[in-house]
């Protein structure tokens, strides 16, 4: 990718800086492509869009993983609860 681009010095510098990381986290690996794409705006290359494709790719995995315990999907759950609704008494 970095060969690519006219912002490949930089491009090849947050890669240096990836590798250099000891046991990156998904927070690193996105804020690095995603860096990497704003080096890339306004150019067009397979390698951005191999880029972008991973990107979401892993963004909707990690929405799927996150997103499945927000709320319960038993029969429990305070969502399958049929509302109640009180009438106040009347005032004479």
């Amino acid at each position: 990718m970095s060969t690519e681009s006219t912002n490949g010095s930089f491009i090849q510098k947050l890669a240096e800086d990836l590798r250099k990381t000891m046991d990156p986290i998904k927070r690193d690996i996105f804020a690095a492509a995603k860096k990497a794409l704003r080096y890339m705006r306004g150019e067009s290359s397979s390698a951005k869009q191999q880029l972008i494709a991973f990107i979401e790719n892993k963004t909707n995995e990690n929405s799927d993983k996150y997103s499945s315990y927000l709320y319960s999907q038993s029969a429990q759950s305070a969502l399958n609860i049929n509302p109640f609704r009180h009438k106040p008494a009347q005032m004479k």
